[in-house]
């Protein structure tokens, strides 16, 4: 499956780079309590997620372009994330660029799978379940990033 969104942000690339670029923060993104990383941006950097209530997630930073306002990273397939997001091979990359008007535009584009590879799925680990998950994670966490560069 693939997801991609964009949003415009009434702020300069370099504030929102400023807001998104850091691997170890998602802090913007509404579901996100904390966040952390082991090893900042560097390759395969591994960042925990939590969002509450003993609901963590880990992803790996697999690529890295700070001039170039954007990085990939993929969900570890493990047990324990797949009980918070219902997918597997999940990468997702964040890119930031220039809009003629002088602000910006994020995007955040994801390839995955459904979590239940099997031919029935069950209920809650199916294709509709995934898409539902992620499309509503990218939508919230692009209007978090909006809202944290617009108001400084």
């Amino acid at each position: 499956m693939h997801e991609r969104q964009s949003i415009n942000i009434t702020a300069s690339v370099d504030r929102v780079w400023e807001v998104a670029g850091s691997f170890a923060d998602l802090t913007w993104a509404p579901a996100v309590k904390a966040s952390n990383a082991t090893n900042g941006n560097a390759l395969g950097s591994n960042r925990t997620l939590d969002f509450g209530g003993g609901a963590l997630l880990t992803e790996t930073l697999v690529a890295y372009d700070g001039p170039g306002r954007t990085y990939t990273y993929r969900i570890d397939d493990t047990a324990a994330n797949l009980r918070v997001v219902p997918v597997r091979d999940l990468v997702a990359q964040i890119s930031i660029a220039a809009a003629a008007d002088g602000g910006s535009v994020a995007s955040w584009e994801c390839t995955f799978s459904r979590a239940d590879q099997s031919n029935k799925p069950a209920s809650g680990l199916d294709d509709a379940a995934a898409q539902k998950q992620i499309v509503g994670a990218v939508r919230a966490g692009l209007a978090g990033l909006k809202a944290r560069a617009e108001t400084g």
